[in-house]
């Protein structure tokens, strides 16, 4: 367990696995969610791994979805 520990702590702290928004990614790196390099302000996906991006792909379409029908909705009892 220490091992897998270091590693992702290694990963995490390489700066070539970070891009400028902010992003986390490395396929070394066993966790699907990391803190952000300031930690104070919260947590990221590591989009090296599958779950992490389908939870970023889900954390954008979800609301997109929602959003997309509730202005359905408002546009469909405008129209009546």
């Amino acid at each position: 367990m220490a091992d897998i520990d270091e590693v992702n702590k290694t990963e995490w702290e390489n700066p070539d696995n970070w891009t400028s928004p902010g992003f986390y990614f490395s396929k070394r790196d066993t966790r699907w969610i990391v803190p952000k390099r300031n930690p104070v302000l919260g947590w990221t996906f590591n989009l090296g791994s599958k779950k992490g991006a389908w939870a970023m792909l889900l954390a954008f379409l979800i609301p997109a979805f929602i959003m997309t029908g509730i202005v359905v909705f408002i546009a469909m009892k405008v129209g009546h």
